[in-house]
């Protein structure tokens, strides 16, 4: 609730791109980009598969997204939080 009430101070609101995901999809995502560091492996189970994480990004009054650097599963290393990008996604 405060990081809503937080974007909506800036005129920004939440775009949830994935939350609860089925097992079948975990196993499907792996078979996909069977890396750790990006996808969890489903034999040891994933906070989206407990359903306890969700993607978001953030969308301005017209509904569109943001740039946060990469696009939505962007499995690079500039998708990490030591990315490099521009001041003005960094802000």
């Amino acid at each position: 609730e405060k990081a809503i009430q937080l974007a909506e101070q800036q005129k920004l609101r939440f775009k949830v791109f994935d939350a609860f995901r089925p097992q079948a999809a975990q196993e499907k995502l792996w078979a996909i980009c069977p890396n750790p560091t990006y996808v969890a492996d489903p034999a040891k189970g994933s906070n989206h598969t407990r359903g306890v994480a969700i993607d978001v990004t953030l969308v301005d009054q017209q509904g569109e997204e943001l740039d946060m650097g990469t696009p939505f599963d962007d499995f690079t290393p500039q998708s990490h939080h030591t990315g490099n990008v521009s001041p003005e996604v960094n802000a």
